[in-house]
């Protein structure tokens, strides 16, 4: 995210702009708690009830199930999914 890695070592993160979420985003179109990443099989992606919204691989969605690559926009941040094995 803006050229940082961020490594998911628990069940879920919380993305936001709030000194609360795990993963702070500073953009002013992100809610302060905007999504959820939850790491697995499958990896999941889900909306917080955000403003607005989340868009993943091109598409609108309330959650989306993540791939290694998958584009996940909040405001007007984009993050990319990294799925690491091992």
């Amino acid at each position: 995210m803006n050229g940082a890695r961020h490594q998911i070592s628990q069940n879920a993160v919380v993305l936001g702009r709030s000194t609360e979420a795990d993963i702070r985003i500073d953009d002013p179109g992100v809610s302060r708690k905007h999504a959820e990443i939850r790491p697995g099989t499958p990896a999941m992606v889900m909306d917080l009830g955000s403003t607005n919204g989340i868009v993943v691989d091109g598409q609108h969605t309330q959650r989306a199930t993540l791939r290694d690559g998958s584009r996940i926009v909040l405001g007007s941040t984009t993050i990319v999914y990294r799925q690491v094995e091992g």
